[in-house]
């Protein structure tokens, strides 16, 4: 026998092929439960069978209470209120919450379930040799990948009625009846007309859970299985080993990478050593070089300009007597020179440099009973 649905009551303990409304058999005490195990273990000629667990709600402590929305860690904040909102005092129990959120609040709706409720009949079906897939509320059945997407609700009628109402495969209301409430009731809580029975949904014009039942159920909340029972997740197991190795490589292709870096900056950082001598030595050879091209500029520029030797040594032989000289200038702009002096007569003094070239009298005055001149001398 493989695959297993178990639901653990009050009365005993109820089988369900997967997807079954319909039960294999019933049994009252663990030791039945595990004949009956043994039983169709044999005839499927198995050893053990995985068993999904579900227990009722009957068993279970459920309640919802709110938390402000921005309630910083959250799951402390909740463990803190177990105290005040689980009557179970000092006995060992586990729980499961979900949360939604609604305004300014987190609406929490817990289960918890106590350790003894289940733990011996856990220990025994383990001995025989039996996995587990997890610990659900009996609801859980019912939540599938076929559930509706909007809101809906389901209906678990028996010595005590229990009402969910669902939005989006999550439980969001759970109201215990003390009387099972009218079709008209039950779509005003939901707020929807999809509405699900699932003992006798005729019986109270709802619909059957079969759809339901035929798909894979989800199982996302309420998980309340103890972690000793747990089986290996093999599939996570690979999942991690995959990405650990991921990591290891990458780290290692990093680090090769970074090596491999380190290596070639040291190679060049060798190389620019090697050559730094020869760049000095071409930068010296440089900076000659354009010392010597600015002399041989200066020695062009000094060719091209005018004899100014020979023009001072004409220019003396010229002057007249009473005729002296304060500045002589050279001007590069058509290779002219001007005189600035002062003379007693200024007329002589331009009709004796007329053998020297185009004398142009620039300007004169007269200061501190001195005749002042500007001549400007175009050479021939």
């Amino acid at each position: 026998m493989s695959g297993i649905d178990l639901v653990i009551g009050k009365s005993g303990f109820t089988l369900f092929p997967p997807g079954g409304l319909a039960p294999l058999a019933t049994c009252a005490s663990v030791e039945e439960l595990l004949a009956r195990l043994a039983e169709s273990c044999a005839s499927q000629q198995h050893t053990a069978t995985e068993l999904t667990l579900y227990v009722t709600e009957e068993l279970l402590f459920a309640t919802e209470f709110a938390l402000p929305a921005k309630t910083p860690k959250l799951a402390e904040a909740i463990r803190f209120q177990l105290g005040m909102v689980v009557p179970f005092g000092d006995n060992t129990f586990r729980y499961r919450y979900t949360t939604r959120r609604e305004g300014d609040q987190q609406k929490i709706l817990l289960y918890a379930l106590r350790d003894e409720t289940v733990l011996s009949a856990l220990e025994a079906l383990a001995a025989a040799g039996h996995t587990f897939t997890g610990l659900f509320p009996e609801h859980q059945r019912l939540v599938t990948r076929a559930v509706p997407k909007a809101a809906w609700a389901l209906l678990l009628d028996g010595r005590t009625s229990y009402f969910f109402t669902f939005h989006k495969g999550q439980l969001s209301g759970r109201t215990l009846c003390r009387q099972v409430p009218t079709r008209e009731e039950m779509a005003a809580l939901a707020g929807s007309d999809t509405l699900y029975g699932a003992s006798d949904p005729t019986r109270h014009g709802l619909l059957t859970p079969t759809p339901l039942l035929a798909a894979k159920p989800l199982h996302k909340h309420f998980d309340l299985l103890p972690e000793t029972f747990r089986r290996p997740d093999y599939f996570r197991n690979i999942i991690a080993g995959l990405l650990i190795a991921n990591l290891v490589l990458l780290v290692l292709f990093g680090g090769f990478r970074f090596f491999q870096t380190i290596r070639l900056s040291r190679t060049v950082e060798r190389e620019i050593s090697a050559i730094m001598p020869q760049v000095k030595v071409a930068n010296d050879l440089l900076g000659r070089a354009e010392k010597l091209e600015g002399q041989i500029a200066l020695f062009r520029d000094i060719g091209s300009n005018p004899d100014l030797v020979g023009f001072m040594a004409k220019l003396t032989t010229q002057l007249p007597p009473g005729c002296y000289l304060d500045q002589l200038r050279l001007e590069k702009r058509g290779g002219s020179y001007l005189l600035d002096g002062y003379a007693t007569d200024i007329s002589s003094l331009t009709a004796a440099l007329q053998t020297l070239g185009e004398v142009k009298l620039k300007s004169t005055s007269r200061r501190q009973n001195q005749n002042y001149f500007q001549l400007e001398i175009v050479p021939r």
